[in-house]
This record gives structure tokens, C-alpha cells and sequence, in this order.
């Protein structure tokens, strides 16, 4: 299951990311290079339109490059902690953060991706579009939705980037997994429309990953609130020192038995929140790898990902 949906997503990744590596800081850095044309699309989204696909990969790639590597780093230590320490809490905190890192990495390597527009880029973006519109909207600073896309206007070659003010969601965690579900779920209706020849995958996978994230009606995931419980409750008997009947200790016991190789996302919520919360997690961290591999053997530049990726794994391998 991990495989497949693995191979869509990583069909869908910018053309030369992490080929070369990055001239920029990232996406707040290549806004300050001024590398497009602005407009408002409507009064609350911002379009960048006539952007070269290959400059905007490369300042993607530094982003990406980070949330990748943090996210497998993350995953590694979590597993060789958890073998060398018997230990339920961090580990298990460790493979939450590994799937958020996984998360932001994933839509980074496909062009999109939640960031914080600090004031400086703000007024840059205000500031550039009132040169082509006068009426021009201000901008504020804050967290933004962006999303890469072809528009009417670009040429071969080139791109457009619509920037949204973020909104969902009750705090960064709970945002973040909002944006996200919405993101691949946006995706795989856009895949079906295209009539893309793997859109049925595609659409069933993006279900099944929302419904494990579970964002409710009131904006907040499941999986945040399970992270919340074990980090600041010290719920579900997770931190020593625990009985080896505790819910997190058998939970954690049934999926290290598979060598976290079997994750999947149909456990229950209710009666195994920490296997659901475990497995939905480290196939985040999964889905990451698949679309890292397929990054990292197109990567044979010096200084480029693929050198950083094999140099990690490596650095990291336990026995």
C-alpha cells in the first residue's frame, strides 16, 4: 500500500528538484528575488505567475532538502532509541515529528507547502504588486498556503505559484494537518479529472490517509491530539515507569514485531489509538522514503540531495 501510493506521489514531484543543489534559502529567499509577476487572482489570493519551473525548483529544493532529512534522521533515531532503550514515550513522539517532517516534505517536492511570510517578504510582495496594480491588496504577515501551478498567462517553460492565506485549524500542528488532507485530497480530484490512469489509486489512497490524520469539523487532527495526550498528559501509560500490560507498550510490541515494514492505516482509533497513531505515522515516514529514493538516484551532482540523503542513511544505519 506504502509502495504504491509512494509511486504516485513521487510522479507528481517537480521536474529538476533536488538535481542541483539550491542558490536560495528557501521559498521566503527566492520571494526576495523578485523572479515573477504578481496579481490577485481574488481579493484573498495572491498569483506569481511567469516563473521559470527549473529556478523555482532549485529554491524549492532547499526546503524540501530539510523537512526530508530531518524527517528520515527523525525516523532512524526513533527506531534505534527504541532498540537500545526501553523506552514507549519519545519513540513514539519521535515517529509523530518524523510524519510531520514527512508530511511538509512530500508536498515541497511536488510545489506546494505551508510557510511563514515574515514581514520583510510582506511588504516585498506588496510593494511588487502595487508596481503592476496600483489597487493592489496589501499583504500581511503570516502563515501562507502556496501551490505551484500552470496558468493562461505562463510560457513553455514556466509556472505560476498561488499564495493563500492559511486559516485552518487551531494551532500550527492542527493547521498544518488540515492543509495537508486537503492538499493530496485536491490532488487526487485533479489527478480524476485529468483522467489520469492511476486516479482511482490515487483518490482511494488519499481517503484512507485522510481519514487516519482525521481532521474533524472543528479543524483539529486526531493524530495532533494523540501527540497532545502522550506529550503534555503523559496519557496512555507511556512514560516509566509503565506496566508491560500498558496500552502504549503492547500497542508499540505489536508493531515492532513486523518491523515497522506492515504499517497501515485501517487500525482503530478507538480500540488501538496508539497502534493507529504509530502506524499512521511511521507510513508518513515511509511515504517520505519512497519519494526520497526516487529524488536522491536522479541526484548525482556534488552538494546536490541524493548525496546528502545517502550520506544520512548511512551515517544513521543501525544494526
Amino acid at each position: 500500500m506504502v509502495e504504491e501510493f509512494g509511486a504516485i506521489l513521487r510522479s507528481g514531484t517537480l521536474p529538476t528538484i533536488g538535481t542541483v543543489p539550491s542558490q536560495y534559502s528557501g521559498f521566503k529567499d527566492w520571494i526576495m528575488r523578485g523572479n515573477f509577476i504578481p496579481s490577485m487572482s481574488d481579493r484573498c489570493t495572491l498569483l506569481l505567475s511567469r516563473i521559470r519551473v527549473d529556478d523555482f525548483s532549485v529554491a524549492t529544493s532547499f526546503d524540501y532538502e530539510r523537512f526530508a532529512l530531518s524527517a528520515q534522521e527523525t525516523y532512524l533515531f526513533a527506531l534505534s532509541a527504541r532498540k537500545k532503550i526501553p523506552s514507549l514515550s519519545w519513540p513514539l513522539l519521535n515517529h509523530y515529528y518524523s510524519a510531520f517532517f514527512s508530511a511538509h516534505a512530500i508536498m515541497r517536492s511536488r510545489g506546494a507547502g505551508l510557510s511563514k511570510l515574515d514581514k520583510e517578504q510582506a511588504d516585498f510582495l506588496s510593494d511588487s504588486l502595487k508596481i503592476y496594480d496600483p489597487e493592489g491588496k496589501e499583504i500581511k504577515a503570516g502563515m501562507y498556503f502556496f501551490l505551484s501551478q500552470k496558468s493562461d498567462v505562463d510560457r513553455a517553460g514556466e509556472m505560476s505559484v498561488e499564495i493563500t492565506l492559511a486559516k485552518d485549524g487551531n494551532g500550527v500542528h492542527d493547521s498544518f494537518w488540515s492543509t495537508f488532507s486537503k492538499y493530496i485530497e485536491a490532488e487526487a480530484e485533479k489527478s480524476a479529472l485529468q483522467g489520469q490512469a492511476d486516479s482511482a489509486s490515487f483518490v482511494e489512497h488519499a481517503l484512507t490517509l485522510r481519514n487516519a490524520i482525521g481532521v474533524n469539523s472543528r479543524k483539529a487532527s486526531w493524530i495532533s491530539t494523540i501527540r497532545n495526550q502522550i506529550n503534555y498528559q503523559h496519557d496512555f501509560e507511556a512514560w516509566m515507569p509503565y506496566n508491560k500490560k500498558s496500552r502504549a507498550n503492547i500497542s508499540m510490541s505489536k508493531i515492532e514485531n513486523s518491523t515497522f515494514t506492515q504499517v497501515r492505516l485501517d487500525r482503530s482509533k478507538d480500540s488501538d489509538p496508539i497502534g493507529a497513531f504509530l502506524s499512521t505515522s511511521c507510513y508518513l515516514s515511509k511515504l517520505n522514503m519512497a519519494v526520497a529514493e526516487s529524488i536522491a538516484a536522479r541526484s548525482q551532482r556534488g552538494g546536490a540531495f541524493g548525496q546528502k540523503w545517502y550520506r544520512l542513511c548511512n551515517i544513521l544505519r543501525f544494526e
